[in-house]
């Protein structure tokens, strides 16, 4: 995950996953996941707890706000995430800029560089931002 190196509290860390949550979300018995996660379990069929392998009565799951905001404190705290925000801020502004540089070139039917390749640049700039949002930590 993109802080490898930072030593993180165990109540951060999802029990199924073992990363750091960034979505935390409860169960009915109290046990907190990170939301994809437990959102997977459920999908794959299970309605048990993952830690206690007891049966569930509800699915439902409960935003933990308060963890969120613990975990986001620690975060902010720590300098290794303090440099990455800023590498990922920098990132993305080259991005966008790039994004905007080939879509005024394709508007302006920019016969330098084929339309082709213009959107293909566009769509690996896209999803490159897209795992770039995935993978930031708060």
């Amino acid at each position: 995950h993109a802080e490898a190196d930072l030593v993180v509290p165990a109540e951060f860390t999802c029990p199924i996953t073992r990363e750091l949550m960034t979505q935390p979300v409860s169960t009915i018995d109290g046990q907190t996941y990170e939301e994809v996660a437990i959102e997977r379990w459920f999908a794959s069929g299970h309605t048990s707890s993952p830690i206690t392998g007891l049966s569930l009565s509800s699915l439902a799951l409960t935003s933990n706000i308060a963890l969120r905001s613990a975990i986001e404190s620690y975060l902010a705290e720590q300098p290794q995430v303090q440099a990455r925000k800023r590498e990922f801020d920098d990132l993305q502004s080259c991005l966008e800029a790039r994004e905007a540089d080939l879509k005024d070139a394709v508007a302006k039917n920019d016969d330098s560089v084929p339309r082709a390749e213009l959107q293909r640049v566009l769509a690996q700039l896209r999803l490159a931002q897209e795992c770039l949002t995935a993978c930031w930590i708060p």
